[in-house]
This record gives C-alpha cells, structure tokens and sequence, in this order.
C-alpha cells in the first residue's frame, strides 16, 4: 500500500505541533506500509508517544505489536499492560483481548471510556451483534458503567444473543427466563 504524500506531510506537520492523534496516524501509517520496510520501526516509536500520552488506540497497537511479536519481540507481559491502559479507557478491542487472554478485568475505567465502550456496545448490538448484545446484557444485569440496573432489558439481549446461537448467552437462558417470571 503507496502513502498518500500529500496526507503523509499533513500529518507530519501535526506532529511537529504536538498532535498526539497525528503521531498515532503515523504509526497506523507506518505500521501498514509493507513496501517502506524501515518506516516500520517508526510506526513502533510513534505508538510508544501516543501511548504515553494516554491515546488508547496507540496503547491497544503496542499491546497487539507485543503480543504478536510484530516488528519487535514478542511479550505478553508488555502486551497485557499496553492493552490494560488502553481498557482504561473503554478500548472495545484491548478489553476484548484482555478477555481472550484470561486476564483480571478489575480495572478502573474512566467515565468517559465507560460511556464510550457503552455506546459502542449500544450500536453493535442494535445492528444485530451477538457478542455486543450479550455484553450489554451483561452491564445492564449488573448495572455496570453507568447504566441503571435494568433486568428486562438484559433479558431481551441475552435472549437476541441466544436466538443467534451465540454459544454464552446459553448459559444465561435459564437465569434469564427466571428473570423474566420472577419481574
């Protein structure tokens, strides 16, 4: 994939300036530009700034370039805590992976992470997403990141998700028919 010169110098510009947005589009750049093999350890220099000014996607990249051994060693140690600051923040995909890999999910996320990963989770789920339906119902049954408590409308997401064959929303299909008698 050819970089696009004109965008290429936007950006740089905004590095120059400071922009922490512009140094993690440079590394997305950089990082997906197979044909400038030595922009690649650029892209892991731009995601190691952006990261340490807290930009979540960067923080999710490093975790994932970690973890994969993609362009530098390979360290689950390193991956965990990139994708951990990058949950923080309400990532979708560093929770996710955080998730996959078995990991301790006791973790602070900020209010504006919560509400992102929220609306994020909302909108899957309303295009018919099974997984981020069974998430959702997940957060309204504990009444989690901010949302009220709201039983019945669990039940109907663990139910979508179940009539979707979404293997976990099985294992709630008891509790949530109780759910649905019991209120």
């Amino acid at each position: 994939m050819k970089i696009d010169e004109k965008e290429l110098e936007k950006i740089k510009e905004d590095v120059k300036l400071g922009c922490m947005e512009a140094r993690y589009k440079l590394a997305l750049m950089y990082l997906n530009n197979e044909a400038v093999p030595e922009l690649e350890r650029d892209a892991y220099d731009y995601f190691c700034i952006a990261a340490a000014y807290d930009h979540a996607g960067a923080q999710y990249q490093l975790g994932m370039m970690f973890y994969e051994g993609n362009r530098i060693s390979k360290n689950e140690e390193f991956a965990v805590k990139n994708f951990r600051k990058a949950a923080e923040q309400g990532h979708p995909e560093a929770i996710k992976m955080l998730e996959d890999l078995g990991v301790d999910l006791t973790i602070k996320i900020t209010a504006k992470g919560q509400a992102d990963w929220v609306r994020q989770l909302t909108e899957a789920a309303e295009q018919g997403d099974a997984e981020s339906q069974f998430r959702l119902a997940m957060l309204y049954a504990e009444g989690a990141y901010g949302l009220s408590k709201d039983v019945m409308r669990a039940y109907d997401l663990f139910q979508k998700a179940a009539a979707q064959k979404y293997e976990p929303a099985y294992n709630y299909t008891h509790y949530t028919d109780w759910i649905y008698h019991y209120y």
